[in-house]
């Protein structure tokens, strides 16, 4: 099993470090660039074979990626495959969660109004159980604090053990099964030089 994990390039909301859910935004001229840089570093990664299934979560951030990054290949969107659904906390930023309510964690609280981390890795579970299975490769282009627990449930580990993995905005990783054990191969490459 190889599992291709692509979060969304950027939108007009994430340089603004707030919560992006539902709302349907879509990629900005930089998400755009961000996915066209991805591109052929992802073509190398894939290489000659194609995936035997591309998910894409339905919101258009997630599927105009999807086209940039894996262009003519056909994906089947996923209502599985959604962000987190902060509720009351969509459209604002941690910062001002922790001034209104000091102390919040995602990982732990969860959104009123919205889920919490239980009800995304049922989500994620679901997705595994009815999309992963034997020796396929799976690319699933998704969002950020989804895919941490996606990956996270992929590696046999509680669903906050994703809390670290921290992904940018068009970026690639890898959990693969190699040598008879689940690991990640490849972490947040964006095929962007870090300054």
């Amino acid at each position: 099993m190889r599992l291709i994990l692509i979060r969304h390039g950027e939108t007009d909301w994430n340089p603004l470090g707030v919560f992006v859910g539902r709302t349907d935004l879509p990629l900005n001229a930089n998400g755009r660039a961000e996915a066209e840089t991805l591109r052929p570093s992802l073509q190398r990664l894939i290489g000659d074979d194609t995936p035997d299934h591309v998910f894409v979560s339905p919101l258009a951030r997630a599927r105009e990626t999807a086209s940039l990054v894996l262009p003519g290949q056909l994906a089947t969107v996923s209502e599985l495959l959604r962000e987190f659904e902060y509720g009351e906390y969509e459209g604002i930023s941690s910062q001002l969660v922790q001034s209104i309510r000091p102390g919040w964690d995602i990982w732990s609280d969860g959104c009123p109004g919205g889920e919490n981390l239980r009800e995304v890795a049922a989500r994620a579970n679901r997705f595994l159980e009815e999309s992963v299975h034997g020796d396929t490769t799976i690319v699933v282009v998704s969002h950020g604090y989804f895919l941490r627990v996606l990956t996270a449930l992929t590696l046999g580990l509680p669903a906050e053990m994703g809390r670290p993995l921290l992904l940018d905005t068009a970026s690639v990783s890898v959990v693969a099964d190699v040598r008879g054990r689940r690991a990640v191969t490849l972490w947040n490459f964006t095929g962007r030089l870090a300054c």
